[in-house]
């Protein structure tokens, strides 16, 4: 199987090659390698190596999954909990992610925590659901680190504690989550629970911006429109430097509310949207 990983990731000085890849795990998966059957699933799933077929990734995943593979129960789960390659059954799904999680896999924890959250598949109980975000932000998967943020910020599931929640929101973001990167600017940037700091607003502002968060692209574009340089001239004010910024919030998707603003924003200072490419 691993030579397999090393054609499907291009590693040790071996060629990518998603076909070759896949081929090398379905030898060793018909041998009744748990791992590669999940690497086979995966091929089919995402249409590298194999032609996508998602009945083909779920028959993969289950025969991983009976034998304990916790990456396998978890991607069987999120077959169940779509629908994808199996008829929809959230009740499945939740047990699958359990199993997982009890095995101590972050991603599963966070989901299973989910779960909880919005009752599928089990009672809805924020309890439950803090708890379990709790056990995959402490095994560092980024995304419960952001949701426990969120927890803490609400009070759900938890006492209301907003230094916990910035201390959450922070590890996130400093493993590159764009949402957690633009509540920590944003936060230093008004001087809420953390002293103001205009260089450690923008040390997160720009991260989340290259990533595509259409509020922290607006957010640095006012700022470089005021006439401020961001993070010590690292951005400087320039209408330019506010235009691309702009440009690239106004042809985002899916933010209705901020791309008008940004449109708006492009007609207030006579800039066209397409000054730059996002």
């Amino acid at each position: 199987m691993h030579l397999g990983s090393c054609y499907f990731g291009g590693h040790h000085g071996i060629e990518q090659d998603y076909a070759e890849g896949a081929r090398l795990f379905r030898l060793v998966a018909e041998q009744g390698h748990v791992g590669a059957q999940f690497n086979h699933g995966m091929c089919f799933q995402d249409g590298k190596g194999e032609a996508q077929d998602h009945v083909a990734a779920a028959r993969l995943f289950r025969r991983a999954a009976k034998k304990g593979h916790a990456n396998a129960q978890e991607a069987l789960g999120k077959c169940f909990l779509q629908g994808l390659g199996v008829h929809q059954d959230y009740d499945e799904a939740a047990h699958l992610f359990r199993l997982a999680a009890e095995q101590g896999l972050g991603s599963a924890e966070y989901i299973y925590g989910l779960c909880f959250g919005n009752g599928w598949g089990v009672k809805r109980d924020d309890d439950a659901a803090t708890r379990w975000m709790r056990l995959a932000a402490d095994h560092g998967f980024a995304n419960a680190q952001t949701s426990l943020g969120d927890c803490y910020a609400q009070g759900r599931g938890v006492p209301q504690d907003y230094s916990a929640a910035v201390r959450w929101w922070r590890l996130a973001a400093e493993q590159g989550v764009a949402k957690s990167q633009f509540i920590i600017a944003q936060l230093y940037s008004a001087g809420v629970v953390v002293p103001q700091n205009d260089s450690e607003a923008a040390h997160f502002f720009c991260p989340a911006s290259e990533q595509g968060h259409v509020g922290a692209q607006l957010m640095l574009a006012k700022i470089l429109f005021a006439g401020e340089p961001v993070a010590g001239d690292v951005l400087p004010a320039a209408p330019g430097e506010a235009a691309r910024f702009l440009a690239q919030a106004a042809q985002q998707t899916g933010d209705g509310a901020s791309q008008f603003e940004a449109l708006a924003l492009l007609n207030v200072h006579a800039l066209e949207p397409d000054v730059v490419k996002a």
